[in-house]
């Protein structure tokens, strides 16, 4: 009994330490960030100030794993704590985003299905190819 206890705790613990998704920024300074996580859907999520400084030109973005509900989307804004117009996202069909150009980058949220906003939002402001 003990033996089994022992295991289904095991089993849980692997279970909770497992990343759902992963994401890798890369600046125009050739440094990178990475950022992974298990929920914090729809939650925004500030890239760190030295990273910051400087504008994103790659983004990989891997979306599944086994135990934790799958990520279908990532938005990036140019303003902290999501604020501002959308810069970009990437979908789990894309896996990459290569903007052309780089953009500047300093939240993000992820979201669980693709018709949350603003997958389907029109980009704010006059210049909006810019956006996405």
């Amino acid at each position: 009994m003990k033996l089994f206890i022992t295991v289904i705790a095991l089993l849980i613990a692997i279970a909770s330490t497992a990343d759902a998704w992963a994401i890798t920024f890369k600046n125009t300074k050739g440094e990178f960030l990475k950022a992974h996580g298990t929920s914090s859907v729809k939650q925004c999520h500030n890239l760190k100030g030295s990273y910051a400084k400087y504008q994103t030109d790659k983004v990989s973005f891997k979306p599944d794993t086994d135990w934790h509900e799958d990520i279908e989307k990532v938005v990036f804004y140019r303003g902290k704590n999501c604020k501002r117009s959308v810069s970009g996202q990437v979908t789990d069909t894309d896996r990459k985003w290569n903007p052309k150009g780089a953009r500047v980058i300093k939240s993000y949220k992820v979201f669980a299905d693709k018709s949350d906003p603003p997958f389907n939002k029109p980009c704010p402001g006059p210049n909006k190819s810019k956006c996405l």
